[in-house]
């Protein structure tokens, strides 16, 4: 069963965040806390308590030594970033010990990626990863998390990890997406088989780099970036070689 972060008072969280974070560090290495109840406010904290651009950090992450010969299977739906950065890389994806079954659709929603799920048969999957999200930015951050927690309790009926990027920045929708990324990152830590792909701080660091977007700042021009920054995540959390 899925595990979700307590709500938080916005009051206390905005007053003494600093005293929030040392408490929280303090209970989760000392007694192992798991949290309860169902969030019904997103004015959580971001309690990150190591550096989560790389997936370095072992709060988050539960390694599954694999032989040499495992190839993972992994099925990945999503919208139009998926769509530019997976459809028709089969072959890349084996270069790199990856096997991979893509569903992406342009301008679709977190809706309808769990509805995508009623097609994927138990077990055939070794994960399930989901690149969505944005297109959902009109909607409340309480909705967008419900559709997130729809499609990870869905996916975990399929699969035995899910995958989830985070959400990219995009100006109309900076707020909701810094608010839902600290969620997931919650999330993440309080279940071992849901991964969090850092894609947010992954698309800053290559703007720096010269990456472009789209006039409208919804979209890459290029998706190579998305693509590697997948292959890393499951090499690393396969331990494949």
């Amino acid at each position: 069963m899925i595990q979700y972060p307590d709500k938080y008072n916005k009051t206390i969280v905005k007053a003494s965040i600093k005293f929030l974070l040392f408490i929280c560090l303090f209970l989760v290495q000392n007694f192992n806390i798991v949290y309860s109840g169902y969030l019904k406010t997103l004015t959580i904290p971001s309690i990150l308590l190591k550096d989560t651009t790389k997936p370095e950090n072992d709060i988050i992450w539960d390694i599954k030594k694999k032989s040499s010969k495992f190839i993972p299977y992994i099925k990945i739906i999503g919208h139009s970033w998926a769509v530019g950065a997976f459809k028709g890389q089969e072959e890349y994806f084996k270069m790199n010990g990856i096997i991979i079954d893509e569903t992406s659709k342009v301008g679709t929603s977190i809706k309808w990626a769990t509805q995508q799920l009623d097609s994927v048969a138990e077990n055939k999957f070794d994960a399930i990863v989901l690149l969505s999200g944005i297109n959902d930015y009109k909607n409340s951050v309480q909705e967008i998390a419900d559709d997130f927690v729809k499609f990870m309790e869905k996916a975990l009926t399929k699969a035995p990890v899910v995958f989830v990027f985070n959400i990219p920045y995009y100006e109309p929708a900076a707020e909701k997406i810094a608010i839902i990324n600290d969620w997931l990152w919650e999330m993440s830590k309080l279940n071992n088989e849901i991964i969090v792909i850092d894609l947010y701080s992954e698309i800053e660091a290559q703007k720096k780099d010269g990456l472009e977007m789209s006039k409208d700042g919804l979209h890459l021009k290029n998706y190579d970036c998305v693509m590697d920054l997948l292959i890393y995540y499951i090499k690393y959390y396969y331990d494949i070689k």
